[in-house]
């Protein structure tokens, strides 16, 4: 069961694309086939208005155990799942694939990762 998609600017709705991810270079968007294309050592983060997952709320009201990423990469990348959590005032920031905050996967197609 799909829970969450990944959403992606649409031209009929909204075009700022801050509001879907965040990127330290430009990217490239193909609207028809919902296709990035990043530079080399470009960093792009989903966590923005439309695409932030409450992974909390998800686990605390729905039976869900285990959460999967599925993911279509093309090309040689380095991929990082963050969990962010507040704590008092703070947000503190790990790796939800691994508690000691070590877990990464590189390159290939077809990525799938569980946490």
């Amino acid at each position: 069961m799909e829970l969450f998609p990944i959403t992606l600017p649409k031209s009929n709705i909204c075009t700022e694309t801050e509001l879907y991810y965040r990127a330290s270079q430009p990217v490239q968007y193909e609207e028809q086939t919902g296709q990035l294309t990043l530079k080399r050592k470009t960093v792009l983060t989903l966590d923005t208005y439309f695409n932030c997952f409450s992974y909390q709320k998800y686990l605390q009201y729905t039976s869900a155990q285990v959460l999967e990423v599925h993911l279509q990469l093309q090309g040689q990348f380095q991929l990082r799942l963050l969990k962010a959590q507040l704590k008092g005032k703070k947000r503190a920031a790990y790796c939800a694939a691994d508690p000691a905050g070590a877990a990464e996967a590189v390159g290939g197609y077809g990525a799938i990762v569980r946490f």
